[in-house]
């Protein structure tokens, strides 16, 4: 009876593990967030380029996300996410009037082989550049 249950358990343990994809939320408390700083942005009537460096907080998220640094540059008519020049690190500019929402992921993949995807995104006044402003971690989601 005894390996049955610990059969039991294991299977339970393994399945949870790897059930693909897993997407959560951060709760209500203040998630997570990465810094975003020299954002600068030029339109044409044919769409909007942008660049900013973005940085990781310097103490770990519950995740243990890795530290990161990037540079950023983008075009709002790619329709897609960017990767920056840290490849771990893409983003994309999603316009809007007055406004423009800034989306940013962080990919990483364990030692474990979980590759885990962390997203948030900012609704950011158009002006004012260079700007510096948070993008807090919002959605999360992993591959085992």
């Amino acid at each position: 009876m005894k390996t049955s249950n610990t059969f039991l358990a294991f299977s339970s343990f393994l399945s949870n593990i790897l059930a693909l994809p897993t997407t959560t939320s951060y709760p209500t408390s203040q998630p997570p967030s990465w810094r975003i700083t020299n954002y600068i942005e030029g339109c044409s009537p044919g769409g909007c380029v942008y660049s900013f460096n973005i940085a990781s907080p310097s103490t770990p998220s519950s995740l243990n996300e890795p530290a990161f640094k990037a540079i950023c540059t983008g075009t709002n008519v790619a329709g897609k996410m960017q990767t920056c020049n840290n490849p771990s690190i893409s983003a994309n500019e999603l316009p809007g009037p007055g406004k423009f929402t800034l989306v940013v992921q962080h990919e990483w993949t364990t030692r474990e082989g979980v590759t885990y995807f962390v997203k948030g995104n900012q609704t950011v006044e158009i002006g004012g550049y260079p700007k510096g402003f948070l993008v807090l971690e919002s959605e999360v989601s992993a591959i085992a």
